[in-house]
């Protein structure tokens, strides 16, 4: 994605081969150069094959294709249902701060890290030229089903992290020590699974969830950069979706590319294009 303006666009729901061929082959007369295609744990489990099809036929039609772990462990971003945090509820999925579990698989937990490695294994084997990492977040009240003042997560994997790296326990209140080692566990967890994917020949697309004053973004995601494997970060903002004025989508992409200049990266701006009203629609 480096020096010129690409064009792409997301691509989920259709597993039927033809009909994905035929919308690949308009998608490029259209002007696109690449298609993010979801890789759901549904997908993992029962259409690795047809996967591997459709990143065949994408590039046949000579587009791009950048693979999405889509909703996985309700880590990443995405609607689907997800059996792992069905049978890991227990031992690895996020405990909230007012000591209820949810549905969220947690990122310092070993066997999600497990999970997320094999995913990645069959990732690569599709023979994809990227992996769209799709906002890998903590419990948030913005996200899907999110608990409106609750935090996560301080399961027993995060507080013995905490204990090791600050000698002391991790606190029941989310201060500014708590957000950073939330950061910090997002970025070990991306690094060991894009340091992998880059040795593949893969790169590593970082898309970051723009629920945050547009202010505190540039000091937050630049810990983010530091991944070496890392090659394109990228965001968002669902402008009308979550009802904020149309002008911070320009502020959001001011910062975007600063940060992503200044740390010698590629970046990637999503317009929403979806819940648009039908008056604003043109």
């Amino acid at each position: 994605m480096t020096n010129s303006i690409n064009t792409g666009t997301s691509y989920f729901g259709s597993r039927i081969l033809r009909h994905v061929k035929a919308d690949m082959r308009k998608l490029k007369y259209q002007g696109f150069n690449f298609v993010i295609h979801t890789f759901s744990e549904y997908d993992y489990t029962y259409h690795r094959g047809n996967i591997a099809d459709i990143v065949d036929v994408t590039h046949e039609s000579g587009l791009k294709v950048y693979l999405d772990p889509w909703g996985v462990g309700n880590v990443f971003g995405g609607e689907p249902f997800s059996d792992f945090v069905t049978e890991h509820f227990q031992d690895s999925c996020q405990l909230l701060d007012n000591g209820q579990r949810v549905h969220l698989a947690c990122p310092n937990a070993p066997e999600f890290q497990r999970f997320m490695q094999d995913w990645l294994t069959v990732a690569i084997t599709t023979d994809a030229d990227g992996i769209l990492w799709d906002e890998p977040h903590f419990h948030s009240p913005s996200h899907l089903k999110g608990q409106s003042g609750r935090w996560g997560c301080r399961c027993e994997h995060c507080q013995k992290i905490f204990m090791t790296k600050n000698a002391k326990p991790l606190s029941q209140i989310e201060d500014d020590q708590v957000r950073a080692f939330k950061i910090e566990s997002l970025v070990a967890f991306l690094e060991s699974l894009s340091v992998r994917s880059s040795a593949a020949g893969l790169q590593n697309i970082l898309f970051l969830t723009a629920d945050q004053p547009a202010e505190t973004v540039y000091r937050d995601w630049q810990h983010y950069t530091k991944i070496r494997s890392l090659d394109v970060i990228s965001t968002g903002p669902y402008w009308m979706w979550a009802g904020l004025p149309l002008e911070s989508v320009r502020d959001y992409a001011l910062i975007l590319k600063r940060i992503a200049t200044e740390n010698s990266k590629d970046h990637l701006f999503w317009i929403q294009c979806c819940k648009i009203k039908a008056e604003r629609n043109a």
